[in-house]
């Protein structure tokens, strides 16, 4: 009787610990120069089809039931956490549009430096250039999302994320950002 306790009063702090951690991520999210980036929901497979079309949804790797849940998980979260309305980009493939449009916290606008470069779809240094010319000129001073892949939040964080993860990110300047933290929601 008593190890349960012990084990039920353990298991309360590891989740109150873990809700104060996703509060102050969100909290941070509201401050200056601190943004999000989220990989898109839950698409299954690996990469996109050789017929790979960004124009035509049925030619990429889409959210399925799973990852449309997901995504609408995603916006709930956030509003639980006092964001209700954010600055939402998104890249030009169905799947991270989708995940942005999903989560319901604004007009989703689409961005070309959130593209994915895997499978050489786009240009790697380009597309890096692109988005950290941008948000090294954005003015950050209400919460802001970017939908993307795995890939460009790898390059631009040195991190990797799952589907659905979000990457809290601080602006340091000189084209410089510091991962403050991250919340997986495939969990």
């Amino acid at each position: 009787m008593k190890i349960l306790f012990i084990f039920a009063l353990l298991a309360q702090s590891f989740l109150f610990a873990m809700n104060e951690r996703e509060t102050n991520l969100f909290k941070l999210l509201k401050t200056d120069n601190h943004f999000a980036m989220i990989r898109h929901a839950y698409a299954p497979g690996f990469g996109d089809p050789d017929n790979f079309n960004l124009n035509i949804r049925n030619t990429q790797r889409n959210l399925n039931n799973e990852g449309i849940n997901q995504a609408k998980r995603l916006g709930v979260l956030f509003k639980k956490n006092g964001i209700v309305e954010a600055d939402i980009y998104s890249s030009y493939w169905f799947r991270c549009y989708e995940t942005a449009t999903y989560m319901n916290l604004g007009n989703v606008k689409k961005h070309n430096g959130l593209n994915s470069f895997f499978e050489d779809h786009f240009d790697e240094n380009e597309t890096s250039k692109i988005l950290k010319d941008w948000l090294r000129n954005k003015n950050i001073t209400k919460p802001l999302i970017l939908v993307t892949h795995q890939v460009n939040i790898s390059n631009l964080t040195n991190r990797y994320a799952s589907s659905g993860e979000i990457v809290f990110v601080k602006k340091l300047g000189n084209d410089k950002f510091k991962v403050v933290g991250s919340i997986d929601t495939m969990k």
